[in-house]
């Protein structure tokens, strides 16, 4: 049972975004990383980030006010566990291009909106969808895929399970930068991959697999999967079908059928609601809502999803607390 909330709760609950915003700040100008070699004062600070002092003292204030970062009798600064998180790397881009980005904090502010005009709050805010968005500004862009790839140890936790001994090719569909492809093609070295996305999404993805030294074994096809992906008898798609409407989802997995060699698989990874209201995953179906206008389902409902798009799931493996693996494979027609 989820503890009830107060009346004394409700402004300290109310103006948590400042908090959000000030940690958010932080991580942006660098200043975790500023203090990865020890205490330093506001002046030493602002000397090294290059910033104003005044500002940045009023800043930091506020922060060891809350616990996000240290401060010693000398005013010097310091990283608390928290700011440590925030060093580079992929908490960090986490933070900075998704949890805490400012287009999504924007759409937070405009539920009431959507909901009288049944539209999504990124776009009453915004003016478009998330990803026409994202498309018109390069750097939430740049940022929204490094926070995506940051995610690889999912991405590696799917590797583990998934037994793709006798697959051909292998189709990640709606996969970005292809970060999803990587330790399937590491694992299984027989494997051939295939990266679909929108064409502006796939934008660097040659680099990041020719870092990988995967770039000779995936082709790389721009498209939208709603009307067509590429062949294969291995489909992967990773928390995509959480930002489409119910017909969408279906448009997605109908393609998958009908461009799957006889043997094949689909694989879906997704984060199943729950039908108690107080479950936690409520606030990851509200989060697709509110940034992309899709929706979490429960199991059931993904059920009758596929059963439109006429896949059957055979398969639900539980990732970890919040993802799960549902495996599917074409219905086979009833007999008469």
């Amino acid at each position: 049972m989820t503890p009830e909330l107060t009346a004394d709760d409700l402004f300290p609950v109310v103006s948590g975004y400042r908090l959000s915003a000030a940690i958010r700040a932080m991580a942006d100008l660098g200043v975790p990383e500023a203090l990865a070699d020890g205490a330093k004062t506001a002046e030493e600070l602002a000397a090294a980030i290059e910033v104003d002092v005044i500002l940045l003292r009023r800043l930091l204030r506020m922060l060891s006010s809350r616990g996000a970062l240290l401060v010693d009798e000398r005013s010097r600064f310091s990283n608390s566990g928290l700011s440590a998180s925030l060093r580079s790397g992929g908490t960090r881009d986490m933070v900075l291009g998704w949890t805490a980005a400012p287009s999504i904090f924007d759409a937070w502010s405009h539920i009431s909106d959507g909901i009288r005009s049944a539209t999504s709050p990124f776009e009453r805010a915004h003016g478009v969808p998330f990803h026409d968005y994202l498309a018109a500004h390069p750097e939430e862009k740049a940022a929204y895929f490094a926070a995506n790839g940051s995610t690889v140890e999912g991405f590696e936790d799917v590797a583990d399970v998934l037994d793709l001994s006798d697959a051909k090719i292998v189709v990640s569909v709606g996969g970005g930068l292809g970060a999803e492809l990587i330790p399937l093609l590491r694992k299984w070295a027989h494997l051939y991959g295939v990266l679909t996305d929108l064409p502006d999404a796939v934008e660097g993805a040659e680099q990041l697999l020719a870092d990988s030294g995967l770039v000779d074994r995936v082709t790389i096809v721009g498209g939208d999967a709603r009307a067509q992906v590429p062949q294969g008898d291995t489909y992967i798609l990773q928390t995509l079908l959480r930002w489409l409407t119910d017909d969408d989802v279906v448009a997605v997995l109908s393609a998958c059928r009908v461009a799957g060699l006889p043997s094949v698989r689909v694989h879906v990874v997704e984060m199943p609601a729950h039908e108690d209201a107080q479950h936690p995953s409520a606030t990851n179906d509200m989060t697709a809502w509110t940034v992309y206008g899709g929706a979490d389902r429960t199991l059931a409902e993904w059920t009758a999803l596929h059963a439109r798009a006429g896949l059957a799931i055979s398969d639900v493996t539980q990732l970890d607390d919040v993802y799960a693996l549902m495996t599917s494979a074409p219905m086979i027609p009833a007999r008469r």
